[in-house]
């Protein structure tokens, strides 16, 4: 038998097709694991009945393993990318060159949009691809989260 969509399944489709929601990427994450000081990306979550995730399951050999959500930090990605075509995330320390400046060790950071301090938002988005390289982040190198933790 063959299943034809009620009106409130066509209305949730209309809307997602209004508002873009059908052509967005899927954001990734990263989970900066402070008990092990380990980063790893993230395969998937869950969440509990209040909609906060409290597992993160993560790549491992053929599976994945569990961390719990209270024993690290979420990293959103940017959705951008670099001038290596690597997936740029909050935190991650950035050269980037604008306007014939160089600014080095920047921190990619959210002020109602991602960019990085001495470029405005629409400087970075529409620079990144050219002009910027991803160094490293500031969850693996200590004296750059010393520095920049409470910004996150």
């Amino acid at each position: 038998m063959m299943r034809h969509p009620n009106k409130l399944e066509q209305s949730k489709t209309k809307i997602m097709e209004i508002i873009g929601l059908n052509s967005m990427p899927p954001i990734s994450y990263k989970f900066w694991d402070t008990k092990d000081e380990a980063m790893y990306q993230v395969k998937y979550m869950k969440f509990d009945d209040k909609g906060i995730p409290n597992s993160i399951h993560v790549p491992h050999g053929d599976g994945s393993i569990i961390k719990w959500y209270h024993e690290g930090i979420l990293i959103p990605s940017t959705g951008l990318y670099d001038n290596a075509k690597d997936e740029l995330f909050m935190g991650d320390i950035v050269k980037c060159y604008f306007l014939d400046t160089m600014y080095k060790d920047r921190v990619v950071f959210w002020d109602n949009g991602w960019r990085v301090m001495g470029c405005t938002t629409e400087e970075f988005r529409d620079n990144c691809e050219q002009f910027v390289s991803q160094l490293g982040n500031i969850w693996e190198d200590e004296l750059m989260y010393k520095t920049y933790k409470t910004r996150f």
